[in-house]
């Protein structure tokens, strides 16, 4: 069984309860949905084309991430955005059996969310903040992959690198180039 979908969803929840938790420095709560609309975008796209199975899934692990939170700040953070998912999850009708779907769906909203912060304009989020969550997020993500197959890194690092292609944003697709090597999962060059 591949842990690429609880790692992942871990990481973009962790990322949006941070962010919108005004974690670490008081992020102001307009600039973290600024920051964080773009993942949920992602996502709510992902739940279109995922299976119910997924679709389920997916709401239980974030369902269950918000459980597990110990601050009760962050905890009631992160259980409204595990029901928003849910609703989005109840908006989708139709079965479109797509099993793979959401770990590239995660994968891009953990990318977009880390190249969302490193590009924000310094009013919007500290540097420094924005260091310290990408920081604590990619050794999340290690944590979380050391438990998993070789192969499931590989799948990862072959997602980001498949997004770094596809960016049209110069800026943007620069650092995504970047991005296995920045995140710590493979060696830089």
């Amino acid at each position: 069984m591949t842990l690429l979908k609880p790692v992942l969803a871990k990481v973009v929840m962790d990322l949006i309860v941070t962010i919108r938790s005004a974690d670490p420095g008081g992020i102001d709560p307009d600039d973290a949905l600024q920051l964080t609309e773009g993942a949920e975008r992602t996502l709510g796209s992902g739940l279109a084309d995922a299976s119910d199975e997924e679709r389920h899934e997916l709401v239980r692990l974030f369902r269950e991430n918000a459980e597990h939170e110990g601050v009760p700040g962050r905890r009631a953070v992160a259980s409204e955005f595990a029901e928003a998912m849910h609703l989005a999850v109840e908006e989708h009708g139709e079965d479109r059996r797509t099993p793979v779907a959401l770990i590239r769906v995660l994968a891009k909203a953990a990318m977009d969310l880390l190249l969302l912060m490193e590009l924000a304009d310094d009013d919007i989020i500290d540097p420094d903040d924005a260091v310290k969550i990408t920081e604590w997020a990619s050794g999340d993500l290690r944590a979380g992959l050391d438990q998993a197959s070789e192969e499931d890194r590989q799948e990862l690092i072959g997602l980001f690198r498949d997004f770094a292609a596809a960016e049209e944003d110069p800026e943007r697709r620069e650092l995504a180039l970047e991005f296995p090597e920045a995140m710590g999962l493979v060696p830089e060059h």
